[in-house]
């Protein structure tokens, strides 16, 4: 009688570990999926928030590319109408910096980015790049008002 009860007893054990271990492999699987549904609202929120960010930044360089531009263009006018002799090299250095920026904007405009650190690069690169530009034709229309 005893050898039964404790057989008895043996197979209530292994009976309610199996139930227990079912019910949290369940939950487990449950709260994965749960956690699975968030991380993919995070990473679409996080889609979205880059999405806008770059899409900020290709207006704000857009406008400076447009900025450029007019200097350029209100440069060559100016030099017209003095009908100033420029020399040969500073035609080819008005050239360079025309596509300078030409380029800046299809390098905006090609950008497709793999991962945050290949667009924090893309964006710190560009940024200095349009600033280097920028402070060239600020340097071309005093050295030739002079």
């Amino acid at each position: 009688m005893k050898n039964i009860t404790n057989k008895m007893l043996a197979i209530i054990a292994i009976s309610s570990t199996f139930i227990f271990a079912c019910n949290s492999s369940e939950k487990k699987v449950e709260n994965a999926k749960e956690e699975l549904k968030e991380a993919r609202e995070e990473l679409n929120d996080e889609r979205i928030d880059s999405i806008a960010e770059y899409e900020t930044f290709k207006a704000e360089s857009e406008l400076r590319i447009q900025e450029n531009e007019k200097v350029i263009s209100a440069y060559r006018e100016r030099v017209k109408k003095e009908k100033t002799i420029i020399k040969k090299e500073d035609q080819m250095y008005i050239d360079l910096l025309e596509q300078k920026n030409i380029n800046m904007r299809i390098k905006i405009e090609e950008f497709r980015t793999k991962g945050k650190d290949e667009w924090k690069s893309f964006k710190e690169e560009f940024k200095r790049d349009m600033d280097e530009l920028g402070s060239a034709l600020k340097n071309l229309t005093v050295k030739n008002t002079k």
